[in-house]
């Protein structure tokens, strides 16, 4: 009775130190998953220190964005002017054309 108590045990024992293995291991896999994620934070931390605050950058966005339009219009009026421009000259090339064919 004393042998087959002693092999109960002795399975007992290898079974809990299994388990204490398999916890070791995982607590290994842990604590490489704590470093990564530690490590990730603070890559994203010095990414977001050196982009800035991003409420001032979506505010730069929106200023550079109403001056791109600004420029645009601008743009636009600047074309439809050197248009008429050029219509003026077109025109007063022809008054000059008609002018030195009527005198000769």
């Amino acid at each position: 009775a004393v042998d087959r108590a002693t092999e109960a045990l002795q399975r007992l024992l290898r079974a809990r130190e299994g388990e204490i293995e398999t916890c070791e291991r995982r607590i290994r896999d842990l604590e490489a998953s704590q470093r990564e994620l530690a490590n990730e934070l603070l890559a994203m931390t010095t990414a977001m220190d050196e982009a800035g605050d991003p409420r001032l950058l979506a505010a730069a966005l929106r200023d550079l964005e109403d001056r791109h339009v600004a420029a645009l219009e601008l743009m636009g009026e600047t074309s439809e002017e050197n248009e008429e421009l050029a219509a003026r000259v077109e025109a007063l090339q022809e008054t000059l054309r008609a002018v030195g064919n009527g005198s000769s």
